[in-house]
This record gives structure tokens, sequence and C-alpha cells, in this order.
């Protein structure tokens, strides 16, 4: 288990290093909600003569054994929407559930969220 946002601060600098991560935005450091965006990742890609950004939206959780709460899941949603992301990502210290990998693929189907 990691403490507070340890691990949070810990993952902004690893997507920091990785090639194409233009800004990383360590989210909810403070009073506030974080509305379900722990981590915010712009990262850019090119195709041809054509450049996208996405922003993805990450929640992270510190858990022991298996992560059975489908709370991320919902978290994750509420971040997209609120901050315009075009992507959503759960980093977990545990091991995924089948419930949890189940809940990511319904509300993956049932949006248009990756």
């Amino acid at each position: 288990m990691h403490k507070s946002k340890n691990l949070e601060r810990f993952l902004a600098k690893v997507f920091r290093r990785i090639p194409g991560v233009i800004d990383v935005s360590e989210n909810g450091f403070g009073w506030g909600t974080d509305y379900g965006a722990d981590l915010i990742v712009l990262v850019s890609s090119s195709l041809g003569n054509l450049e996208f950004e996405n922003k993805i939206i990450v929640q992270v959780k510190s858990f022991e054994g298996t992560h059975h709460d489908l709370e991320a899941v919902d978290q994750v949603i509420t971040g997209i929407k609120k901050y315009e992301g075009t992507a959503g990502m759960i980093i977990t210290t545990a091991k995924k559930s089948e419930q949890l990998e189940s809940g990511c693929l319904r509300h993956q189907m049932n949006s248009a969220f990756p």
C-alpha cells in the first residue's frame, strides 16, 4: 500500500519519461476532488502529416490482494467527461479481478471511450 499521493507522484514521473507524452498533470492535490482523474496525461502522435493529441485520464488505486471494487471504473468515466478526455486508464497495485475487467469492458462497449 502506498500512502497519500506517493504512488501518483511516482507514476507521473514514469509517464513523463514515455516518448510522445507532452504533459502530465497531477490532479486533485489539495483540498478539492479530482473528479476521477488522479493524473491527466497528454500524448502526441502522428500519422504522416497529421498530428494527434490524446488526453488520457488515469485513476490510480493502491490496493492489496485482488481489485474487485468497480468504483474506479465510474471514477474514470467521470474524469473523462469532466476533463474532456479521449481515453481512460486504471492503474492498480492489486491483481485485477474478472469483475474489474468486465466492468471496464462493459463501460468501453457502452461509450465512445477506449
